[in-house]
């Protein structure tokens, strides 16, 4: 059986690919979206777009578990 330690390279990149990006880009899109909204009142909603990007993060992360331990969940089924 191969472990997870001899695909390290492998899983950071998944990892990077499938979780960071994710929420980086989400992150970005929603203060650049709150911020088209109302460029005076970012200082308070910029929380909203870190929660907003927490819950994109979190299925993505999950996502990234199922794929890398092969568990055929919905809607993952398919990776």
């Amino acid at each position: 059986m191969e472990t997870i330690m001899s695909r390290s390279r492998e899983v950071l990149s998944d990892f990077l690919l499938y979780v960071l990006v994710p929420f980086i880009v989400s992150t970005v899109g929603f203060v650049f979206l709150f911020w088209f909204r109302d460029p005076t009142q970012l200082e308070r909603a910029w929380p909203f777009a870190f929660v907003g990007s927490g819950v994109i993060g979190i299925f993505a992360f999950f996502g990234f578990v199922a794929r890398n331990l092969r568990i055929r969940l919905w809607p993952w089924h398919e990776l």
